[in-house]
């Protein structure tokens, strides 16, 4: 097996009860050229402590480097943190509070070994309160796909970075970062390292556990992480138009796909008002002239829907809905049981 080494990138904050079996599974692994970086994002409590207290005590070929962020500034930053730091040949993500199985990155690695011009390869993960119990995510089928901006449309690909081996040149030939300051930024960097991949690899063995737990990003008010989309949707176009990908099919119908999403979704979360907020952020600036879009599609349906911007707004809202997918009897239904819930919820509070 060829000694190129990967870089594992663990920022950590306030995980004090998870990060010691996080750590040891990074040393379990079958693969031994790893570097392991960790960022501590200003923790304020004993997480930092036992990492200090682990690395300490560790032999093993395995190396360890810690770095310190002088103010907490979150998940984002301490991933690029991480990038600047790393010096392998590959970069694998691991979020402080999650677990790799043993053969992770040997299992990854190889699929590299096979097949030499794949960007990045991903595999299963397992999702779960306590490691040994959870579920599948499924998503994975076994192989190398060039159409990789397609995958991310049809949610093949997960939109977390972890648990995927990343080349470190191609991240660096694309000058890929992570957004600091929003939630939910995997979205965009997918969304990103899709647009510049030509070729990825799939492995369906189940390498990683995600652990659900309180206090983390998916434990705030649905209230609190949708707003930052509008962010995401205004990045995905600045990049697009930046790095001329305007004409490009694929990356016309993903960003067609994650309107679509992210306009029903708040009706599913008891949040209307959240989608009309959402749709005067996709009516500001359109990345494609008419004539653009004709000339990529032929489709009738997409030149007129975007005749909403020429409506008054709330006309071209009633028109976008009308036009994009509405929604079926059943997830009206749906999204009335959500709203009534949470009302009683608060009357009853």
């Amino acid at each position: 097996m060829n000694e190129q080494l990967v870089s594992i990138i663990i920022p950590f904050y306030n995980v004090s009860d998870y990060i010691i079996e996080c750590l040891e599974s990074v040393a379990s692994q079958t693969y031994p050229y790893i570097e392991t970086i960790l960022v501590d994002d200003c923790c304020t409590d004993y997480t930092t402590k036992k990492v200090e207290k682990f690395i300490d005590n560790h032999q093993g070929a395995i190396s360890y480097k810690l770095l310190f962020h002088t103010q907490n500034r979150g998940q984002s930053a301490a991933r690029n943190t991480g990038m600047d730091a790393a010096t392998g040949d590959y970069i694998f993500f691991l979020d402080g509070d999650d677990y790799i199985y043993p053969e992770c990155i040997e299992l990854l690695i190889k699929v590299f070994h096979k097949e030499s011009d794949i960007d990045w390869a991903f595999a299963n993960f397992m999702k779960g309160k306590i490691i040994g119990e959870g579920r599948s995510s499924n998503n994975c089928i076994d192989g190398i796909y060039e159409n990789v901006v397609e995958l991310r449309e049809k949610r093949v690909i997960y939109p977390m970075p972890w648990n995927c081996l990343y080349k470190a040149d191609f991240l660096r030939l694309h000058r890929l970062r992570f957004l600091e300051g929003i939630l939910h930024e995997d979205n965009l960097w997918t969304f990103e390292v899709a647009c510049n991949s030509h070729k990825i690899a799939m492995c369906n063995n189940v390498t990683y556990f995600y652990r659900v737990r309180e206090n983390s990003t998916m434990d705030k008010t649905f209230s609190e992480r949708y707003p930052h989309f509008y962010t995401i949707h205004k990045e995905m176009i600045r990049y697009v138009i930046e790095h001329d990908f305007q004409k490009r099919i694929d990356v016309f119908y993903c960003l067609t796909q994650d309107i679509i999403n992210n306009f029903r979704f708040p009706y599913f979360n008891g949040c209307g008002s959240l989608s009309y907020n959402y749709y005067k952020v996709i009516r500001e600036k359109p990345y494609l002239t008419l004539s653009q879009i004709w000339s990529i599609t032929h489709s009738p349906q997409q030149i007129i829907i975007r005749f909403h911007r020429y409506m008054p707004e709330r006309m071209g809202y009633l028109f976008f809905w009308i036009l994009y997918q509405p929604l079926t009897w059943k997830e009206l239904l749906y999204s009335f049981y959500i709203y009534l819930s949470k009302k009683i919820c608060r009357h009853v509070h």
